[in-house]
């Protein structure tokens, strides 16, 4: 048994409470019986009243019609959302969020990351502080490839140092979005404003 904790996060992916969330498709019955939904538990649980326009894109500053819904987000950023029609007795299935793919393999302020599989705009505030990012390369020095094993690191220098709340931004995106390794991303303040990244493929993981 799971016990539900008032929390005052956000939501992953930036979007408010009268917004769609990010790549919200209406799915059917079937579909929603074969989600994730059935096997994963959930983080998440979030009460919204979206104004949406036909496509569900969304309405707030069009007229866009009200749908009240409950979302259920996953580890990895996807969801799935509920909406009952008390009146027509009738429930509408969703889904929603996406496992980004962008082309660009460094960030920089004001950058436009549109992702191949959703068509969204990625970008995230903390990349308006980016200076200079190195991207991912191999280190040749610690990898073994004839082994499979492959360790990546990465710079990233900002305008200032970040806080708490930005280092988790940025650690986790980096750890969801094309990242080369398995491993997850270790992260290190290696100068005023400057942070070194790391992460491994193993293929024998």
């Amino acid at each position: 048994m799971d016990t539900l904790v008032r929390s005052e996060d956000k939501a992953p992916d930036g979007t408010g409470y009268n917004d769609p969330p990010v790549n919200l498709k209406e799915i059917t019955e079937a579909d929603f019986a074969k989600s994730q939904f059935h096997s994963y538990t959930f983080t998440h649980v979030e009460f919204r009243q979206m104004l949406l326009k036909e496509d569900l894109s969304p309405g707030k500053l069009s007229g866009g019609r009200m749908v009240q819904a409950k979302l259920f987000w996953f580890t990895d950023d996807t969801g799935v959302a509920i909406s009952a029609d008390s009146w027509k007795g009738k429930v509408r299935y969703f889904s929603f969020g996406c496992n980004h793919d962008v082309e660009q393999k460094t960030y920089s302020s004001g950058c436009n990351l549109p992702c191949k599989k959703c068509a969204t705009n990625v970008h995230q505030d903390w990349m308006d502080l980016i200076v200079e990012d190195s991207g991912w390369s191999m280190n040749e020095f610690s990898s073994r490839p004839s082994r499979g094993i492959r360790d990546y690191d990465r710079a990233i220098k900002f305008s200032r140092d970040l806080d708490d709340n930005e280092k988790k931004a940025v650690q986790k995106f980096l750890a969801k979005v094309n990242c080369p390794g398995w491993t997850g991303v270790w992260m290190k303040s290696d100068a005023s404003g400057v942070y070194k990244f790391a992460t491994t493929y193993d293929s024998s993981d």
